[in-house]
């Protein structure tokens, strides 16, 4: 497959046998969370991963995408959520979306 300018390797294209810094530009460890109420703001990983859990305790659960419906545990749910979609919509027209972010550029050596 050829790639264009715009395309970006997947993780399984990338080389990774002599960089170990090739693995932190696929990870998610922040975020960029927009709601229809506030400022947008960065979290980290496990910040989001609090701030949907605590949303989760009083969201409806028929309101969730069904994959993440059929998940017991709110952990397993929140993680789903982050792996699968990008957005949770309220009852009140509000909305919560959140796009994994790289702040810190690795430099070549």
């Amino acid at each position: 497959m050829t790639q264009t300018p715009f395309d970006s390797p997947s993780p399984s294209e990338v080389d990774t046998s002599s960089d170990a810094s090739a693995t932190q530009l696929y990870s998610e460890s922040y975020f960029v969370v927009l709601t229809g109420s506030e400022p947008e703001e960065i979290l980290t990983a496990a910040e989001l991963e609090a701030k949907l859990a605590e949303i989760l305790t009083t969201f409806p659960p028929e309101d969730l995408p069904r994959p993440v419906q059929q998940v017991e545990a709110i952990a397993d749910r929140v993680r789903l959520l982050i792996d699968t979609t990008c957005e949770l919509t309220f009852d009140t027209g509000d909305f919560m979306q959140w796009y994994a972010v790289r702040l810190d550029k690795n430099a070549p050596d």
